[in-house]
């Protein structure tokens, strides 16, 4: 079973960097999921990173030294998953940044699992306001 942030972070990516529609690629998704309760999160989890976008972009973003390139830019959508989550969803915290870090070894990015516990870990303590929409 693939993990559910996995999941969504390959719907985000499919989404932003391929230009698929989200009505095309969150099904596709979805049928790997056997629970109702997953399907739902998931669907909550994609449409959810649309549609605060920009501002949990600024937020990831801001949180960076240099921007994820490339094969990597998977990662930066898995980062915007645990964003939303932080800032949007009543998974607790601790939950939602090892679940994110965990999805990014199944993703096969283990030497930036790091990266993403870090990330999420300084969202999380710094809690910042969210960018109004006219700021990012």
């Amino acid at each position: 079973m693939k993990n559910l942030r996995a999941l969504a972070a390959q719907v985000v990516f499919q989404v932003l960097e391929k230009g698929v529609s989200l009505s095309v690629a969150l099904p596709e998704q979805q049928q790997r999921l056997t629970s109702g309760k997953d399907k739902a999160l998931l669907a909550e989890l994609c449409y959810g990173v649309m549609r605060h976008l920009p501002q949990i972009d600024k937020l990831v973003s801001d949180c960076m030294s240099k921007p994820l390139k490339g094969k990597q830019r998977i990662v930066h959508q898995l980062l915007l998953v645990g964003c939303y989550q932080l800032y949007f969803t009543r998974i607790p915290s601790h939950a939602a940044i090892s679940e994110t870090a965990e999805a990014c070894r199944q993703l096969k990015f283990e030497g930036l699992v790091k990266v993403v516990n870090g990330v999420l870990r300084n969202l999380q303590r710094n809690q910042k306001p969210l960018p109004e929409d006219n700021e990012t």
